[in-house]
């Protein structure tokens, strides 16, 4: 993928009206089952599962795609520079730290730890293991690393945890969010070989 190719699917795939329609869809489902014949409670229940199970599955299928380019921009600059390490032959402790290093050390490109939004990625990479392993449940709010509780903190971040079990809510506001920041992180890679 050339980063014509990638400007372009962002546009199109992280764009706001798609964004909107996605939104647009989760509203109609809300008034489906607002109009069945179950409990309030039922439908207050069912209504609150659907809203959090589609968007854990929209920002889950844009963070595995987050993931996914990211690899594809390492192995471009393994292509294009012809380099004799690639990114599965770095260690590290996580997929966003190894990204990071062979960037870094092996590219030579800006260390990506120093970008703007790079907290906020890890804290994205958090959510992502959290929903994935715990089905969105925090089981110790003490293990919430600093850069979770500071979107937690930031109402206008669109994240919270329910009260009762400590379990991952994501609003509008934090897709919207998310989608854009991973967006311009992965543009921002492309250019911090030239601006290093």
């Amino acid at each position: 993928m050339h980063v014509d190719d990638l400007v372009l699917y962002l546009k199109v795939v992280y764009s706001r009206r798609f964004f909107d329609l996605f939104e647009a869809q989760i509203t109609s489902q809300m008034k489906l089952i607002r109009s069945s014949s179950a409990s309030g409670f039922d439908k207050r229940m069912w209504s609150d599962e659907a809203r959090q199970s589609l968007r854990y599955a929209f920002f889950l299928r844009y963070y595995a795609s987050f993931e996914s380019h990211l690899k594809v921009i390492c192995d471009r600059f393994a292509e294009t520079e012809s380099l004799s390490l690639r990114l599965s032959d770095i260690s590290g402790e996580n997929f966003l730290n190894k990204v990071n290093k062979y960037l870094t050390r092996v590219v030579d490109c800006a260390a990506l730890d120093k970008h703007v939004l790079w907290n906020d990625v890890l804290a994205y990479s958090w959510i992502r293991n959290t929903i994935i392993h715990n089905n969105g449940r925090v089981l110790h709010r003490g293990s919430i690393p600093q850069f979770v509780v500071r979107q937690l903190r930031q109402t206008s971040a669109g994240l919270s945890l329910s009260p009762a079990e400590g379990t991952i809510r994501l609003k509008r506001r934090f897709c919207y969010r998310a989608v854009r920041q991973m967006a311009q992180f992965l543009l921002d890679i492309y250019g911090s070989k030239s601006r290093h």
